[in-house]
């Protein structure tokens, strides 16, 4: 008896390797390009975003350095000067009987040290011209009462050591580099000779505090031949809040304490974060810009895509969610390589602008601006892919196939 065989079925068409990946990911892929070139676009400007973040927190860096990386519990200065000068006719201020001050303060049980500082403008005389006058520059001195380098965080020294007697000086950083000076060098101050002993600066002194020469404190003043007057006194107490109330009796003082000396500084600060935040904006605003023409584009061109799509029964979350989700993929990658690239620039205006600046970093990146970056990068893809996914579920089916 012949065996019967059921007839073959016909063999089933593979489905192409395309074709197995999710729907998102098959659109994706699709247009490449575009995509690739948006998220290049959108991690550009991410990094121009990171890189002023990192400046902005160098930049606070800076300006707060000199108060939160030293043992200084107190800064006193006449009621009216500015802890930080930086602006033309700001000053310190001058507390008159500055020996007595200075001498009473650390009488103190407990004070642990004090810092005082008188600031004058001297001669720097280099060579004697045809005529027999000397030739000179413009330069200041800071005569400095007490030891610095026991004040622990107080003194910034690159080379060499602090002044021990009369005829020393120390030389802030910028004003040895602009002046090609060093350690052994010889200057002439308002006709006297010094040797430069060291190379550094005292932390407490603002912004010019590189720029600066350092010498003994009563050499400063014979130099300057001016009253017994201290511009601004640093303290190291065990017990700021008393020493306070003690320095403020009968003078009209201003004795700040560190964190009020950091948020006076800070008003500066922020002046430059306004900047930053500025230019940050500007370049988001592009970059949302950039990624809706993107997806504008994206949508023109699928017209028909999306209509054949809705007359097949494709659900419009479906729709929204390709369109939606094209964006936030763009935004995600872009934060990542954003990211990255910004901390490239950062390190690059380190090496490059640091040095000439006389500070060890100008731009600092802070672990908080991953999320940042990222809450950024996803409500921008969101933001900028709203209306065009707007545009994807109005369109009608019947009219989109009908202009195909």
């Amino acid at each position: 008896m012949a065996l019967q065989t059921a007839p073959l079925a016909p063999p089933t068409p593979a489905i192409p390797p395309g074709f197995r990946l999710p729907l998102a990911l098959r659109s994706l892929l699709r247009r490449w390009k575009k995509v690739v070139g948006a998220t290049a676009g959108l991690s550009l400007a991410l990094a121009v975003v990171v890189a002023f973040l990192e400046l902005s927190a160098g930049g606070t860096y800076v300006f707060t350095s000199d108060y939160t990386e030293t043992a200084i519990d107190l800064y006193v200065l006449m009621r009216g000067g500015v802890l930080a000068p930086i602006l033309p006719g700001e000053r310190f201020g001058e507390i008159e009987d500055g020996r007595l001050f200075l001498s009473r303060a650390r009488s103190f049980p407990e004070v642990q040290g004090v810092i005082g500082f008188v600031l004058t403008a001297v001669n720097r005389e280099r060579e004697r011209l045809p005529n027999g006058r000397p030739d000179g520059e413009p330069w200041t001195a800071v005569g400095v009462f007490g030891d610095p380098a026991r004040v622990p965080g107080s003194l910034m020294l690159r080379a060499g050591r602090w002044v021990r007697a009369s005829n020393e000086l120390v030389l802030g950083p910028s004003l040895a580099t602009t002046k090609r000076l060093g350690v052994g060098d010889r200057v002439t101050l308002n006709g006297r000779r010094f040797q430069v002993v060291g190379v550094g600066y005292v932390r407490g002194l603002g912004f010019g505090a590189n720029g600066y020469a350092y010498l003994d404190f009563d050499t400063a003043r014979e130099l300057a031949r001016s009253r017994d007057i201290v511009n601004l006194v640093l303290i190291d107490s065990t017990d700021p809040r008393l020493t306070q109330e003690r320095l403020r009796q009968g003078r009209d003082l201003q004795v700040l304490t560190r964190e009020e000396a950091i948020a006076s500084v800070l008003q500066l600060a922020n002046s430059r974060l306004v900047v930053y935040v500025l230019f940050s904006a500007l370049a988001l605003g592009v970059a949302g810009l950039f990624i809706a023409s993107v997806l504008g584009s994206s949508v023109n061109e699928r017209r028909t895509e999306f209509a054949t799509m809705l007359a097949i029964g494709v659900p419009r979350p479906t729709i929204l969610s390709l369109v939606l989700g094209e964006g936030l993929v763009i935004s995600v990658v872009a934060a990542i390589l954003g990211t990255l690239l910004g901390i490239g620039i950062g390190e690059l205006l380190n090496s490059s602008f640091a040095p000439i600046a006389q500070v060890e970093r100008i731009a600092i990146f802070e672990p908080v601006m991953l999320a940042q970056i990222g809450v950024i990068a996803v409500v921008l893809g969101a933001v900028a892919g709203l209306l065009p996914a707007r545009r994807a579920l109005a369109l009608q089916p019947a009219d989109a196939l009908r202009e195909a």
